[in-house]
């Protein structure tokens, strides 16, 4: 493929303008020319077409032509026309005068076909002249539908494949109807060869005109480009990093300077970019240098982050076992070490929080067994006071059956009645103790709530702790993804720690509401007591009036059989109310045991704070007391 510089470019876009500009000349020329040619042979094709009907008038004694007073040709009249001619010497006469062709059209008995009937040449050999005898108007020619019409048609067309400039005449009958046209025809071949010359002629000059102007602009061009080719190699020497050399022509004031000047800029630019690399380079050998030094922070830094996450991790294992005396000896870095003391100081609250829980279970569990020690035997000695009180109603309805033995009776039934309020006093002190107890238990269980709470915070901390080693570990990227890892453990033992007390404290809250109805029983049982050491008073001064007046014997035994029979039946609702008691004792049991077996998974080490031994001598030697004496 060829190759051309900017001179050779400019002078081969200025010879293609100039080839379509001649062509264009050219073009129009010719469209002129041949227009002047077409107009000069249809006035010839009429002044030639004016002879012919002279001599068609001349030779054919029915034809008529009427002149307009300018000469021209105003009609044809013909009286008839034959449908064949012996010979064609009109025709041929006409053609010598036309310096043409000649044809007689005659139309069919239809009308509505002209058929060649008279042809010039056609006496001669003229193969041609002979073949087109007979043959009809092309009915879809404009000449046909000119001549249907009664109009002359003139124009070019194709005769036997030679292009003719045509003169069509209608022949009109003494009615009016077309029966005929006389045609006469001049070739074009001379009119197309002065057109053809005169397009070689110009397109010869315009050629000469090119080839002048051509080599004229490619001196001028190089001339005037010369200064490119200088800055081109400027800039060739510019792309190979030559930046000393100035460029030329950039103080001249036309176009080339301002390339050359623009081309100076591009120079002093790579000098400030060749500047600009350097700094860039001893910038980043500055920051390689820093950056190692980072990395090698980051791994010391990762490294302690090891040992610290490592250390956790053992601690945290430990504490899932339930062994709550672990401590972190290892020091960690000085950013982590409030880390690991945080940890040591969590599970210490931890470990200690739940030995307080389990020395309050303990305490708990002595105070549920004495309570339900006490609660049973209040159990029993209510029976026995129902017992009591349906032989003192027996004795009752005994001394109503005999009333002779109105005094002896009464003297046993005034004895009855002071063993009984002793014993309804006694059992009164009972329950006043078992109030008491149910009110230490109440205090324990919010005790152990309020350490329940503490232990939910330790979780909630441990948590903190979690989520901060996980945003430290996220920090340090791929070095603390493993940190991240142990992290989410611990969170997830935070959460079961929390999830385990959660079930503690509900357990913790049950036995509060079991115990604070086992305290609103107990009341009632000692307000039911309360009732009884009343009634029983009453009774005992029932009997000394029945002592001091017989006459009111039968009216006191009645009023005394009634309240003995209301004192057995809270009697028996007391002995209900304790057997409640005594189940609400034997399940409060259960759940501290459930508690201790509990507490007991974890390892506490020292941190188990059991009652003192004293405390216990003390609360078994009551215990003793209150069981003996009852």
């Amino acid at each position: 493929m060829l190759r051309f510089g900017l001179v050779g470019k400019i002078v081969l876009v200025t010879i293609a303008f100039l080839i379509v500009f001649t062509i264009s000349i050219i073009v129009e020329i010719t469209h002129l020319v041949r227009s002047e040619m077409h107009q000069s042979l249809l006035d010839s094709i009429h002044s030639r077409m004016r002879a012919a009907v002279s001599i068609f008038e001349r030779d054919m004694p029915t034809v008529h032509v009427t002149w307009a007073a300018n000469g021209a040709i105003q009609r044809v009249t013909a009286g008839s026309l034959a449908t064949h001619y012996s010979d064609h010497h009109m025709t041929d006469a006409i053609a010598r005068v036309a310096n043409g062709r000649a044809v007689l059209f005659v139309a069919d008995e239809s009308g509505h076909s002209f058929v060649r009937r008279m042809v010039s040449d056609a006496n001669d050999t003229n193969e041609e002249s002979q073949r087109s005898l007979g043959m009809p108007l092309d009915p879809s020619t404009p000449a046909y539908q000119a001549l249907a019409r009664g109009e002359p048609s003139e124009g070019e067309t194709t005769l036997l494949g030679t292009r003719y400039y045509v003169y069509y005449l209608p022949i009109f009958s003494p009615e009016g109807k077309v029966i005929g046209s006389i045609d006469v025809a001049i070739t074009a071949n001379k009119a197309d060869a002065v057109i053809n010359n005169l397009i070689w002629t110009i397109g010869l000059v315009a050629g000469a005109i090119m080839l002048v102007a051509a080599i004229g602009m490619a001196f001028i061009t190089k001339r005037m480009l010369q200064p490119l080719a200088v800055i081109t190699q400027s800039m060739r020497g510019l792309a190979g990093g030559d930046t000393t050399t100035v460029v030329p022509y950039a103080d001249r004031q036309d176009e080339i300077g301002t390339m050359a000047g623009a081309v100076e800029v591009f120079r002093q630019a790579a000098i400030d970019k060749a500047r600009l690399e350097q700094e860039a380079e001893k910038a980043r050998r500055q920051q390689e240098a820093e950056r190692q030094a980072a990395q090698q922070k980051a791994e010391e830094a990762a490294h302690q982050l090891q040992i610290a996450t490592d250390s956790l991790a053992d601690g945290l294992q430990k504490m899932s076992n339930g062994d709550l005396s672990v401590q972190i000896k290892t020091r960690f870095a000085a950013d982590l070490e409030p880390l690991r003391e945080n940890f040591n100081q969590s599970i210490s609250q931890l470990a200690s929080a739940f030995g307080t829980v389990s020395g309050s279970a303990y305490s708990i569990s002595n105070s549920t067994h004495e309570l339900s020690t006490a609660s049973d035997n209040l159990s029993r000695r209510t029976e026995q006071q129902a017992a009591t009180l349906e032989e003192t109603s027996a004795a009752l309805t005994q001394i109503t059956q005999r009333v002779q033995k109105t005094t002896e009776e009464t003297r046993h039934a005034h004895t009855v009645v002071n063993s009984s309020r002793a014993d309804a006093e006694q059992a009164s002190l009972v329950v006043r103790k078992a109030v008491d107890a149910m009110s230490r238990i109440d205090t324990s269980s919010r005790e152990i709530s309020g350490i329940i709470g503490l232990i939910n915070d330790v979780a909630f901390q441990t948590n903190i702790l979690a989520l901060n080693a996980s945003v430290e570990a996220a920090r340090a990227g791929d070095a603390g993804r493993g940190f991240a890892v142990v992290a989410t453990e611990v969170r997830h033992l935070a959460h079961r720690s929390a999830e385990a007390v959660k079930e503690i404290s509900a357990l913790i809250t049950g036995s509060a509401m079991q115990v604070k109805d086992g305290v609103e029983s107990v009341q009632e049982t000692g307000n039911a007591l309360h009732r009884i050491v009343s009634q029983v008073e009453e009774i005992s001064t029932l009997v000394s009036n029945i002592a001091a007046a017989a006459q009111d014997q039968a009216t006191s035994i009645s009023e005394l059989n009634l309240a003995m029979t209301s004192m057995e039946q809270t009697t028996q609702q007391n002995a209900a109310v304790a057997e409640q008691s005594a189940a609400a004792s034997h399940n409060l049991t259960t759940m501290v045991t459930e508690l201790q077996n509990l507490v007991g998974r974890f390892d506490l080490g020292d941190a188990v704070k059991l009652p003192h031994q004293d405390q216990i001598s003390l609360q078994r030697t009551a215990t003793l007391r209150i069981v003996s004496h009852n």
